[in-house]
């Protein structure tokens, strides 16, 4: 006989343990309505089983009569993730495209604002040295 790790020195501790579990048992609503009707609790637990048992199989039909319904829903749910996963990458494409064009847009702002520097550059030399050619023109009456 190999009772393995029981300690039969601790029966003290064992009999807590089953006091516990009883007490808990028997504040349990469904337990108490047994016994305040005097059922037969072997009975009883015959019955509970039996129920189980019936909800069980009924599960089981209900999940085999909805397998078709659960496997077309599995079919419609991959097909929406192939559809969001394109999507994502649709969109993650005119992201890249989005950021390539504003790096273009900051480009070009930067050409125009040098172009601008440059133009403003140019108008103010042309109008001094237009101011200096006007100087240094003779006078026709100075040439006759």
């Amino acid at each position: 006989l190999n009772l393995g790790d029981l300690d039969l020195t601790s029966e003290d501790f064992l009999l807590d343990e089953v006091d516990v579990h009883i007490q808990q048992n028997l504040e349990d609503e469904i337990v108490k309505e047994a016994l305040k009707t005097g059922v037969d609790l072997r009975q009883y637990s015959k019955q509970i089983e039996k129920e189980l048992l019936q909800v069980e199989n009924a599960s089981i039909k209900d999940y085999i009569k909805e397998s078709q319904n659960i496997a077309s829903l599995h079919k419609q749910i991959s097909a929406c993730d192939t559809i969001l996963q394109r999507m994502e990458e649709m969109l993650n494409g005119f992201q890249g495209d989005l950021s390539s064009i504003s790096n273009e847009i900051q480009t070009l702002q930067e050409q125009s604002i040098a172009m601008n520097i440059k133009l403003k550059n140019r108008q103010a030399i042309r109008g001094e040295l237009s101011q200096f050619v006007d100087e240094m023109v003779i006078p026709e009456q100075m040439i006759r």
